[in-house]
């Protein structure tokens, strides 16, 4: 299976050509999620390519167009407007301005929106899952013996429970630990806790992108770049050439 990556768009545009010249010959083409919040969002509020209601639309109109072929993750900016937690909406470039017109976009559409899809045994989310995170759900009526974690995450958002994806750190801010969602957590804590043997994320912006670490039991692709120009082509038939952590990891910005 041929699958298409597009990592955080943070309102840029690179994603157009990136959909336009690739979603005809692939099987699949997943985004990663974070379609609205950048550090220039009071200026690019006002310029309609840019306009994080535009962008929100434009990418729910290719799932409209492509609706078996697309799949449309949320992350955590996206959640940030959702959620009710104050803690969340201290995530960087949060557009506290505009906070209830980005929440109704999201609203309007959240039929076309998931938490992570799986294709090949590769598990596709903005940040990945996390054994202590998903264990906790079960708190939450999560039953392992009954479903799959990925189903469930996609059912709870269908049924708004956004707050089951809220930040829920306690030691870092950028939400570097275990505890954290599968919108939040990032790669050192994901490796030494992975619920799933192969995984790919965006959320945490390298300029080596993309990269390929593992540690033996976890092979985790990091696709998100600094400047959202990224696009990465998943081949499920073909296995990367992954590194170890201590080598590829430094070069992550959280």
């Amino acid at each position: 299976m041929l699958i298409g990556i597009i990592p955080d768009v943070h309102q840029t545009t690179h994603f157009i050509k990136m959909v336009e010249n690739n979603i005809d010959r692939l099987d699949k083409l997943v985004f990663l999620g974070d379609y609205v919040d950048n550090w220039l969002e009071k200026i690019w509020w006002h310029i309609p390519e840019h306009n994080p209601i535009n962008t929100i639309n434009k990418v729910v109109s290719y799932k409209q167009n492509y609706p078996d072929k697309i799949d449309l993750l949320l992350g955590n900016h996206c959640l940030s407007y959702l959620s009710k937690n104050p803690k969340s909406k201290l995530v960087s470039g949060h557009q506290h301005e505009h906070d209830k017109e980005i929440a109704q976009a999201f609203l309007n559409n959240i039929e076309y929106f998931k938490i992570a899809v799986e294709y090949d045994g590769w598990v596709i989310s903005h940040a990945g899952f996390s054994n202590t995170w998903v264990n906790n759900q079960k708190e939450k009526g999560f039953n392992p013996d009954k479903e799959n974690i990925i189903d469930w995450c996609n059912k709870m958002l269908l049924k708004k429970n956004f707050h089951y994806f809220d930040w829920t750190g306690k030691l870092s801010p950028s939400g570097d630990e275990v505890t954290q969602t599968p919108t939040w957590i990032r790669p050192f804590s994901l490796m030494k806790d992975s619920y799933f043997s192969n995984q790919l994320v965006g959320h945490s912006e390298t300029k080596l992108a993309p990269i390929f670490v593992t540690n033996k039991k976890t092979n985790l692709i990091l696709v998100d770049s600094p400047e959202h120009t990224c696009y990465f082509e998943l081949n499920t038939k073909k296995q990367p050439k992954f590194e170890t952590v201590e080598k590829v990891l430094k070069t992550i910005r959280n």
